[in-house]
Parts: C-alpha cells; sequence; structure tokens
C-alpha cells in the first residue's frame, strides 16, 4: 500500500488569520508605493514618481519616516527594491539600477547607477542580490545581471532575454526565476553570471508579477489568476501544482513566511493562502479593504505585514497569536511491516479521520478504527494493502458512531474530541421513536464507549445533543 497524507478537512478550513490595520502612512507628493524590502528595523519602499523612502519600523503601529532620495532622472519611477548589508538597490525602471549608501539610514547616498537607457524597451521593474551580483527583471529587455563588486560602479555582466515582459525575479541556489509577464515562469541557470542559460519555462496563463521561491516550489503572483504554484524540483521541468484565486483579484507581488504565502492584491489588498501543502494552498485570511489603493507588494516581519498600497501609502496589519485558530496537523510515518502510522494531535474537537483511495472522487468515508491515544496524540496503524489510500482529518458537525461486537454484546463509541452528545436507541425507523441509553460511557484511549448486550432484533443508535 502507498499511504498518502492529505492534511485539512473537507471544507478546506485551515489555521485563520485574522489581520487588524494599526498603521497607515499617506506618502504625498504624488508617491505611489510600489516595491518593499526589509532589513533590521528598517523598511525600504519604491515610492514611484518620489524615489526611496526608508522607515523605523522598531514600533509597527508608529512607522517613522528616517531618509529620503529621489533619482528622478532619465524616467526614473521606483517600482522595487531590495537591501543587502549596507546598501540598497532600486529597479528605477526607465532610469535602470540605482544603488544606495544606507548606513546612515536616516542620509542615504546615491552613489551607483547602471543605466537602461541604451536598452531597448527595458525598464528596470524587479531585483534581487546575491553575493557581489543583482539580478534586474528589466521588462521586454529580460533579465540582466549586474556586478556590484564596487557598489559606486555596476556594470553589466550576463544578459538573457526570452521575450515577454520580465517583472520580478527570486532565486535559489544557482537559478534565477523570472516572472516573465503573460510569458510565464522562466528559470535561468545563473552559476555563470556572464553566461545565464534559459533552462526550464511554464505558462498557465494570467500574467506573472511576482515571484518567491521556497525549497523546490515556486510561488507566483499571477494577476487575475491569482496565487500560481509550481514544482521546480526539476528547475529545467517546472510542473504546474496549483492555482486559487479571489474573484475580481489580481495578484501582484507575493512574500512567504512560515506555512503562508502573503499575496498583494491590486483588487482585495492583502491576502494569505497556507501553503502547508503546496499542491493545495487555501485563502485563510484577507485584511477586507483597499482603502482607495492598490496592493502592489507585501514583506512580512514577525507577526506584522507591510503593504505598498499604490496611491493610499504603506499600511500594517499585525496579526496576533491570539487571531490564529489552530487545527490539527495529521502527519504519517512508516510502520513495521510496510504499514503507515497516522498521528494527530489529541484531542482534535470537532475532526475525524477520513480515508479515499481515489482522489477524482469525493468518496470520503470514516475510518472506524479506534486510534490509540500517547503521549497527547491520537495514533492509528494503518495496514499495508495494495493501491492507494489518502488520508484526511475532516471537520464535521457531529461525531460519526462506530460499532464492533463483542462476545455476545455490542460495543458503540465515538470520540470523546465531541462532547455534550447523549446515546439513543431505537427497534425500527418507522416509526422513530428514541430512547436515551442510560448507561454511562467508559472513557478509553480518547473513545467514549458504551457496551450494551446484542438483541435478537435490529438496533438503531445515533447521538443527540
Amino acid at each position: 500500500m502507498l499511504a498518502v497524507l492529505l492534511w485539512g478537512v473537507g471544507s478546506q478550513l485551515r489555521a485563520q488569520v485574522v489581520f487588524t490595520n494599526i498603521g497607515h502612512y499617506d506618502l504625498g507628493n504624488g508617491g505611489i508605493a510600489q516595491g518593499l524590502a526589509f532589513q533590521s528595523n528598517y523598511l525600504y519602499l519604491a515610492d514611484d514618481f518620489d524615489g526611496l523612502h526608508i522607515f523605523n519600523v522598531a514600533n509597527p503601529s508608529s512607522v517613522q519616516v528616517l531618509g529620503h532620495y529621489n533619482d528622478s532622472a532619465n524616467g526614473g519611477f521606483a517600482y522595487a527594491v531590495t537591501a543587502s548589508n549596507n546598501y540598497a538597490y532600486l529597479a528605477n525602471q526607465g532610469d535602470g539600477l540605482r544603488v544606495y549608501d544606507v548606513s546612515n539610514p536616516s542620509s542615504p547616498q546615491s552613489i551607483g547607477y547602471a543605466s537602461d537607457t541604451s536598452y531597448a524597451n527595458a525598464y528596470a521593474t524587479g531585483v534581487a542580490v546575491s553575493g557581489t551580483n543583482a539580478f534586474v527583471a528589466n521588462a521586454e529587455d529580460g533579465l540582466r545581471i549586474f556586478n556590484i563588486s564596487s557598489p559606486t560602479l555596476p556594470y553589466v555582466e550576463g544578459h538573457a532575454n526570452d521575450g515577454g515582459f520580465a517583472t520580478a525575479v527570486a532565486l535559489s541556489g544557482n537559478y534565477a526565476y523570472l516572472a516573465n509577464g503573460d510569458d510565464g515562469l522562466r528559470v535561468y541557470n545563473v552559476s555563470n553570471p556572464n553566461s545565464p542559460i534559459s533552462i526550464g519555462h511554464i505558462n498557465s496563463g494570467g500574467v506573472a508579477n511576482g515571484i518567491a521561491v521556497s525549497g523546490n516550489v515556486a510561488y507566483v503572483a499571477n494577476g487575475d489568476d491569482g496565487l500560481h504554484v509550481y514544482d521546480v524540483s526539476t528547475p529545467g521541468s517546472p510542473v504546474s501544482l496549483a492555482e486559487t484565486n479571489i474573484p475580481g483579484g489580481s495578484a501582484q507581488g507575493i512574500f512567504l513566511s512560515g506555512h503562508y504565502a502573503y499575496v498583494a492584491d491590486a483588487a482585495n489588498g492583502l491576502l494569505v493562502y497556507d501553503i502547508t501543502m503546496p499542491a493545495n494552498p487555501v485563502n485563510v485570511g484577507d485584511s477586507g479593504e483597499t482603502n482607495g489603493g492598490s496592493g502592489n507588494s507585501v514583506v512580512v516581519s514577525g507577526n506584522f505585514a507591510y503593504l505598498a498600497n499604490g496611491i493610499d501609502g504603506l499600511r500594517v496589519y499585525s496579526f496576533g497569536a491570539s487571531s490564529v485558530v489552530t487545527s490539527p496537523v495529521l502527519t504519517i510515518s512508516p510502520a513495521a511491516g510496510k504499514n503507515a502510522l497516522l498521528s494527530w494531535p489529541a484531542p482534535s474537537a470537532g475532526f475525524v479521520l477520513q480515508e479515499n483511495n481515489d482522489l477524482a472522487t469525493t468518496n470520503w468515508s470514516v475510518v472506524t478504527s479506534i486510534p490509540v491515544m500517547t503521549n497527547g496524540s491520537d495514533r492509528l496503524t494503518v495496514p499495508a494493502a495494495s493501491g492507494r489510500a489518502f488520508f484526511r482529518l475532516a471537520l464535521t458537525q457531529s461525531p460519526p458512531l462506530a460499532i464492533t461486537a463483542s462476545g455476545g454484546n455490542n460495543i458503540i463509541y465515538w470520540s470523546t474530541a465531541f462532547s455534550g452528545y447523549t446515546l439513543q436507541q431505537t427497534a425500527s425507523l418507522k416509526p422513530t421513536s428514541w430512547s436515551t441509553v442510560t448507561n454511562v460511557p467508559l472513557t478509553t484511549n480518547g473513545q467514549y464507549q458504551v457496551t450494551l448486550p446484542r438483541a435478537g432484533s435490529s438496533q438503531f443508535y445515533r447521538l443527540s445533543q
């Protein structure tokens, strides 16, 4: 038997995240909040017409402006930013790549510049830094790699262009992942920055605006197509895993933190998805507001999310632990004899274990075997069998009953995760006349159990609350 684990519930309920808007900064001066980067207690914001802003966010509910610099020459519009050590790197659209010394955040200094004016249809819209290289998503010019070993004199080290409209770039190992507009996702081997090699491509519709990579999975903010998830365990052959969208939304930027993907959505503000299972992302929260702005990018630090919200400016949201409702996590591990051991926290009120052998159907059935409670967990060994099996924890509105024969008795049992229920019985469903079973249930291994002598006629049982 191949035991495949699914964590979740039938309604796709997972840990719900509730956002609270705790801060706002109106940029003024015609500014449009476009891109964000976070480093230490400093937030860097690409402010379109108004250049680079630096905020102190040691107190997230009261962000303080520290520094500002505006390079608007050559049609510069600050679109994206990243920070590394004492430098901030700004994708300044038609102006190109700008480098700032931010060792004194109160007084950033423009120290380096690589112009886009010599490249056809080049607009620096995304930037990522690794070591001595800055990788720039350069619109119709594709991917530009700049050597920044001397931040005051950045120069082109490598270039690749496969069409499309490069909007954002993420790095992982020797690979650069390019959100390439309506061309989709492009993957480049950049082990030699002088000669980036296009090795992978996939286009699943939508418009790739933002990208983040974690392990073997790439997450794309895919415009009207929402959040798209790709398996990039083989970077040369990305595979679509999932997509999910809020109706009317338009995903622009994305940030990963823990088991969550935070999406800046132009029409919906801030969205969050549980990506514990990358192939099954679930929307578990949203800011519920746009404030007249347009969610363009987001960064998260601790229990705070910072949203670049277009003409509305900068929004700050908190999502403390008290606002998170935890759901049980189902885990699987091998057991003796090619069996599988399933375990989950106990008690898990309202959740039951279900099984299915074909995900193309909705034929989930309750696993009636009694789990054993050990060290705060319910544990159940699933015997080896032919074929495949899928398991999940499902939230039910009433507890399922199970029955087993023992000698001349019937043992009726249900999970202690459901309290306040009374066992009832009847000998006939036509007409229905239910009577309460007066036997006091025993509690054993996380189960309520009632033992009744087997009658000579049919008996039906139910739980009533």
